[in-house]
């Protein structure tokens, strides 16, 4: 551990044992106890008002602070942008001041994941992105050594005995294949905009696996080629460039699932340069919700799932992780979505040529 870390493990195992509202040493008097400079103390007592155990009160000094007793929650996520990941996190924020509990946010970068900035975590408990948890961040393991009870918010680790919470892909895609084939759709196609993973390669088998109960063929998976870090959108828009051009003119589907917001809108625009209108040639469904959805034209159908739900169900997690101290089997929840039906769904007609 660095300097600045021991110190403020030293002054947090001290604070615990102390009455709200005790006077802390100075910062000159812990420079002279410890043999360390301003710069190091100054650091450790960052990391302790960071964690709501401290505050200082100008002209008087340095006091533990009447929250003393709050869990500190670490939520863990790149740094790549993500409307997707700003719902959740706000979900989490939610359900730990419910609890009068404080949360920090710490960002990776996709391209180093070798960074070590965990040194930095100081929590009782973490909430992870899948990201961090599928493509090798460094940051992923040494958390799992820690012991620290943990939460990955959107894939299942139960194999990786890790509590999760996530969406259930299968009833989600279900429910959409169901609608589809109420409006008469019999050949749909499913877009992967996502990076492959354990959670992303079980999705797709889902949708291959329904489509066959529900004895739907031609039913072809685009696979986008996405890389952990890259914007979905340019991505999936070029993909489906690409295969659409190999269609000769022909539309080989009358519905299209996308499994992010962006890739499905750069594909509607995609199909509508290819001569494609949406709904009435290909209607189109999202199965990430996203508030712009109904601001589009057309508007978007989409899932509706309950962000706030992920959060209290992570956090939850973790309280009875941090109550208990028998260890018991790992916990992997799984919700269940609405779909927010929009104009993008139509009743299907008959696969027909484009019309230049």
């Amino acid at each position: 551990m660095k300097k600045h870390e021991t110190l403020a493990e030293t002054l947090r195992t001290r604070i615990l044992s102390l009455p709200t509202g005790t006077r802390l040493p100075s910062v000159r008097s812990l420079m002279s106890r410890y043999d360390l400079s301003v710069s190091t103390v100054n650091s450790a007592l960052r990391e302790l008002k960071k964690e709501g155990l401290i505050n200082t009160r100008q002209g008087s000094g340095i006091y533990i602070n009447d929250r003393k007793g709050t869990r500190h929650i670490a939520f863990c996520r790149t740094t790549f942008p993500s409307l997707n990941a700003q719902m959740k996190e706000l979900g989490v924020l939610e359900a730990c001041t419910k609890r009068g509990w404080t949360m920090h946010t710490y960002q990776f970068h996709p391209e180093h994941t070798d960074v070590m900035l965990e040194s930095e975590i100081h929590a009782d408990g973490a909430v992870i992105m899948p990201e961090i948890a599928n493509f090798g961040y460094a940051v992923f393991q040494s958390l799992v050594d820690s012991g620290m009870p943990m939460a990955v918010l959107g894939c299942d680790t139960e194999l990786l005995k890790i509590d999760s919470v996530t969406g259930d892909d299968t009833a989600a895609l279900s429910l959409i294949l169901k609608k589809l084939l109420l409006l008469n759709h019999e050949r749909i196609a499913y877009l992967n905009t996502e990076p492959h993973c354990y959670e992303v390669d079980q999705k797709i088998l889902a949708f291959k696996n329904l489509t066959g109960l529900l004895d739907l063929k031609d039913c072809p998976v685009i696979d986008c080629g996405t890389q952990s870090g890259q914007e979905s959108g340019p991505i999936a828009y070029k993909a489906m460039n690409a295969y659409l051009e190999k269609q000769a003119g022909r539309l080989p589907f009358t519905a299209l699932v996308t499994c992010s917001a962006p890739g499905c809108y750069t594909a509607i625009r995609a199909l509508h340069e290819h001569g494609w209108k949406t709904p009435e040639d290909c209607s189109v469904v999202c199965m990430q919700d996203d508030p712009l959805a109904p601001y589009f034209i057309p508007s978007v159908s989409s899932l509706k799932w309950n962000y706030k739900d992920f959060g209290e169900n992570c956090v939850a997690l973790i309280e009875k992780r941090l109550k208990s101290k028998e260890d018991y089997r790992t916990q992997s929840m799984k919700l269940v979505p609405g779909l927010d039906e929009r104009e993008s769904l139509g009743v299907a007609r008959k696969i027909k040529k484009a019309v230049s």
